[in-house]
């Protein structure tokens, strides 16, 4: 844009610099040939329509001549002027025109085309990004429609469940525990989906902050593996870790275990009942390096380039057995990066693999590892 405006000035500068030399060229003709050729056809000729007149102009000759050449001057400024408004009203209607849904692509003059290009370039941002805010706000309302509807299903069973228990006095033992057994099931599901409700939320509203302080990145994750040791039995898969121990890293510890908590959910929705979860450990210079792999339905490109979209469910039909408001890997991506790190998915057929990559701190830091939070 700079080189635009430049080359602008530097063109209006020749424009109006040519134009008033032209003019006053112009005029030193003009006077040489009233001063010679044309002096006795002038003097007639205002003599013959007054003599007050020629005695006028003869007396005033010089003054005549001043105000004639800086008319003629002012004439040159005010139409450059002009011209130069016309560009400024173009690219303010242009800058307008960035703005306005109904328009086309913005067109400037030659001189102009690199503002063109940029202005063109934000207006397909600025589209962009509101189509994109669109379709995010869509996603959203129709999943707290779809939770909304999903929320009644076993709410009503824990009334109907609740109410035969509290109607029926002589009930047998046996029915009363399966009765209470299936009422506690959909009590969990309601819970998760109210969490569901809770999670779409903070996403939309809550700006996350951290409390760095150090973490043994071993520790935290031995520690999240034996909690989901239960989950991993249901599923009858396995949990292989490779883990370095002593590495550690700054980091707001308990959202780094969200972090990996919901990377383990994700592998545990969507992996082969029987199949193996990995977690490997790498240390490079300066970093280390996680790999979190499971074995489940194959991916495409596209999808796997839309896992960390806010809403976005690689299989949408289980969002209401085992899908969550598909913002897991989403905030996943969004804590990493305020860490500093990065993550990343990768398919290799029905393999599936997101690395994640964070600064390390020095071996020895002389401060106490809060072991407790990791």
């Amino acid at each position: 844009m700079k080189n635009s405006l430049r080359r602008f000035k530097i063109r209006l500068f020749l424009e109006l610099s040519l134009q008033i030399v032209g003019a006053i060229l112009l005029l030193f003709l003009g006077l040489r040939l009233v001063d010679g050729i044309l002096n006795d056809f002038i003097a007639n000729f205002l003599f013959s329509l007054d003599s007050g007149l020629y005695r006028f102009c003869v007396r005033n000759k010089e003054a005549l001549l001043f105000l004639i050449g800086s008319g003629t001057i002012m004439i040159v400024i005010y139409f450059t002027i002009r011209k130069t408004s016309n560009y400024l009203e173009q690219i303010i209607t242009s800058i307008n025109q960035v703005f306005n849904k109904g328009e086309g692509l913005v067109v400037l003059p030659t001189d102009f085309k690199e503002i063109e290009n940029q202005l063109n370039s934000i207006k397909y941002e600025t589209l962009r990004s509101e189509q994109a805010q669109q379709q995010e706000q869509q996603k959203r309302d129709d999943l707290v429609v779809y939770l909304a509807h999903d929320l009644k299903t076993p709410l009503t069973s824990i009334i109907g469940y609740l109410s035969l228990l509290n109607d029926e006095k002589e009930i047998s033992e046996e029915l009363r525990e399966k009765y209470t057994q299936i009422a506690l099931e959909k009590s969990y599901r309601l819970e998760s989906l109210i969490n569901e409700f809770f999670d779409i939320t903070r996403f939309a509203l809550q700006k996350q902050t951290l409390n760095k302080e150090p973490v043994n990145l071993s520790v935290m994750l031995q520690q999240l593996t034996d909690e989901f040791y239960p989950l991993f039995e249901e599923r009858q898969v396995q949990c292989q870790l490779q883990l370095k121990e002593g590495v550690m890293i700054e980091a707001d510890a308990d959202k780094l275990a969200r972090v990996f908590d919901n990377l383990l959910r994700n592998a545990l929705a969507y992996c082969d009942s029987g199949s193996d979860i990995e977690i490997t450990m790498q240390e490079n210079a300066g970093g280390v390096e996680l790999m979190f792999a499971n074995i489940g339905p194959q991916l495409s490109a596209d999808q796997i380039s839309l896992l960390f979209e806010k809403f976005y469910r690689a299989d949408p039909s289980r969002s209401a057995a085992t899908g969550g408001a598909g913002l897991g890997l989403a905030i996943a991506r969004d804590i990493v990066e305020l860490h500093g790190g990065t993550i990343n998915a990768v398919g290799h057929g029905k393999r599936i693999e997101f690395h994640l990559h964070f600064r390390t701190l020095p071996k020895n830091t002389g401060r106490k590892v809060p072991l407790d939070k990791a």
